[in-house]
């Protein structure tokens, strides 16, 4: 199976209503996981982000769902490979 792995750098800093994002974040991951899009979410602490595991999808489709990821908006760096 062909998997995708996408390395996110975000800054939250200037989220205002952090703990509403957080509860979009978290349903949105269980969508994904549960339509078997994600496989894998790390949190990075070091680097203030996270690591996305995602099963047979291009990075096309992979740019089209982050763009519809709470927490997009906020990502400073997003790095993928397959």
């Amino acid at each position: 199976m062909n998997r995708m792995i996408i390395n996110i750098t975000e800054d939250l800093s200037m989220a205002s209503n952090i703990q509403e994002l957080l509860n979009q974040e978290f349903k949105t991951v269980g969508n994904w996981m549960q339509e078997g899009i994600l496989e894998d979410l790390q949190i990075k602490e070091a680097e203030n982000g996270i690591v996305m595991t995602l099963n047979t999808i291009d990075e096309t489709k992979a740019k089209e769902l982050l763009a519809s990821y709470p927490l997009y908006k906020y990502f400073k760096k997003v790095e993928f490979k397959v």
